[in-house]
């Protein structure tokens, strides 16, 4: 018998989607639940450009948080994501059945 401990989470779970400045490290936290998401192309402390304008990657990012949203509440089935933690693998006991 092997025991193995498994993170996942649902698109519902997920309460803020942040973005840190690479520069000066201040963050931008949205709840993806909010109807309207405002994603500013440039850091509010530092002005170190996220975004160029129009790009794909920022439009991209709208649209990410939206369908965050859409897919949260849908009813006919659960849609999971497993979460990476190298150190909780590493940590978790494994029961081997001989």
């Amino acid at each position: 018998m092997t025991v193995e401990t498994r993170t996942t989470i649902q698109l519902g779970d997920i309460t803020e989607v942040e973005i840190e400045c690479t520069k000066c490290h201040a963050r931008i936290i949205w709840n993806p639940r909010d109807a309207d998401h405002f994603i500013p192309l440039l850091c509010k402390k530092c002005d170190t450009p996220f975004f160029i304008r129009n790009s794909q990657e920022h439009r991209d990012l709208l649209q990410l948080l939206s369908l965050i949203n859409t897919y949260s509440h849908t009813g006919n089935y659960h849609l999971r994501f497993s979460l990476g933690n190298p150190e909780a693998t590493r940590s978790c006991p494994i029961l081997t059945k001989e």
